[in-house]
């Protein structure tokens, strides 16, 4: 599996910098951590969508003195989401890139109106300009959605606006919508 990883690849926590980090954690944090994280790389290097692991940090995703989650990207442009519990288990990961890629557009783009007009003062004077509508899947497996469309605002007047809605492997986001 070494000829996978990058030498270079963990980035352990170690020197100054890392204030934050060592205040959350601990110290018994930081050592688990910098403990687990080539376990991470060896846990992606052996899966089949990740070419070479050239890099393993500390994600925001985890719960300080619970459970760290590493994120690992890969040569080609595959990132994945190691947490401790991942590594305990026999279980293969699954890239961020793989789990979105089973989101089709049209159910993107139905999550993304779902989330616009639960913004809405009348939701029901919602409408999409269907000509205006986009699906982007960036090569870190976020899909954006972006479209305009016109509704009633709260004194009733019928304006213009455009929506963007960024899913991720965690979920959608609330969509942002700004005047067109």
């Amino acid at each position: 599996m070494s000829k996978k990883i990058s030498p270079d690849a963990v980035f352990l926590i170690e020197g100054d910098g890392w204030d934050k980090t060592r205040r959350e954690w601990g110290s018994a944090g930081v050592k688990r951590i910098n403990a687990a994280m080539p376990k991470a790389a060896e846990k992606v290097a052996q899966s089949a969508s990740c070419d070479y692991v050239e890099i393993v940090g500390l994600s925001d995703r985890g719960k300080p003195k619970k459970q760290a989650v590493f994120y690992v990207d890969c040569k080609n442009g595959q990132r994945f989401y190691v947490s401790e519990d991942d590594l305990k288990s026999d279980a293969g990961v699954v890239s961020k890139n793989a789990k979105t890629a089973a989101i089709s557009d049209v159910t993107a783009i139905t999550a993304c109106e779902d989330s616009v007009k639960s913004q809405l003062n009348f939701p029901s004077t919602f409408d999409r300009d269907l000509l205006n509508t986009s699906v982007y899947r960036a090569p870190t497996g976020n899909i954006a959605v972006m479209f305009t469309f016109q509704a009633k605002n709260a004194l009733g007047v019928e304006l213009p606006q455009r929506a963007k809605c960024v899913i991720d492997d965690t979920g959608l986001e609330p969509a942002q919508i700004s005047n067109n």
